[in-house]
C-alpha cells in the first residue's frame, strides 16, 4: 500500500523516463528524482518546496508548483527557465544550455548558474545575496566591459546599467 502522507520521496537512480503521478502526495515537500532519464516533470505534487532533478535529460521545467522554494536542476539540457515560482529562494542550474535568465523571482537569494551560455541577466532580484556565474559569456562582459564582477554589492549597479542600455539602445518605435 502506498503512503501518500510522506513529506520526502526519493526516486533517484531508478532509470525513470517519466515520473509516476505524484499529484496524490499532497504532503510531499521534498522530491529527489536526480540521476534518471527524465525529459519532463509532469504531475508534481501541489505543496512541493524542494526539487532535486539534477542529471536528467530535461529541456524545460514547466508547471513547477507555486510553493517551490528550492530548485536543483544542474546537468540537464535546459535552454530556458521561464515561469519560475514566485517563492523560489534558491536555484542551482549549472551545466545546462541556458542563454539568459529573465524574470527571476524577487524572493531569489541564491543563484548558481555556472557553465551555461548566459549572455545577459534581466533585472537581478534585489534580495540576491549569492551568485556564481563563471564560464558564461556574461562573466567576461561584466569583468571586461563593466569593470566589475557581480556580487550582492554590485547587483543594483548592474541592473542600472542594463536599464540605461535598454533605454538608450532600443530602437524608437514609430
Amino acid at each position: 500500500m502506498t503512503d501518500y502522507t510522506v513529506t520526502t520521496l526519493d526516486l533517484s537512480y531508478q532509470n525513470l523516463t517519466v515520473l509516476p503521478n505524484l499529484s496524490l502526495y499532497t504532503n510531499l515537500q521534498i522530491l529527489h528524482c536526480y540521476n534518471n532519464q527524465l525529459t519532463s516533470l509532469d504531475n508534481l505534487p501541489p505543496n512541493l518546496q524542494t526539487l532535486y532533478c539534477e542529471n536528467n535529460q530535461l529541456t524545460s521545467l514547466d508547471n513547477l508548483p507555486p510553493t517551490l522554494q528550492e530548485l536543483y536542476c544542474c546537468y540537464n539540457q535546459l535552454t530556458s527557465l521561464d515561469n519560475l515560482p514566485p517563492k523560489l529562494r534558491t536555484i542551482l542550474c549549472s551545466k545546462n544550455k541556458l542563454t539568459s535568465l529573465e524574470n527571476l523571482p524577487l524572493t531569489l537569494r541564491e543563484l548558481y548558474c555556472r557553465n551555461n551560455q548566459i549572455i545577459s541577466f534581466d533585472n537581478l532580484p534585489p534580495k540576491l545575496r549569492t551568485i556564481y556565474y563563471e564560464n558564461n559569456p556574461i562573466y567576461t562582459t561584466c569583468k571586461d566591459i563593466y569593470g566589475f564582477e557581480l556580487s550582492k554589492k554590485t547587483i543594483e549597479k548592474y541592473n542600472e546599467i542594463k536599464r540605461i542600455e535598454k533605454e538608450c539602445c532600443c530602437p524608437i518605435l514609430k
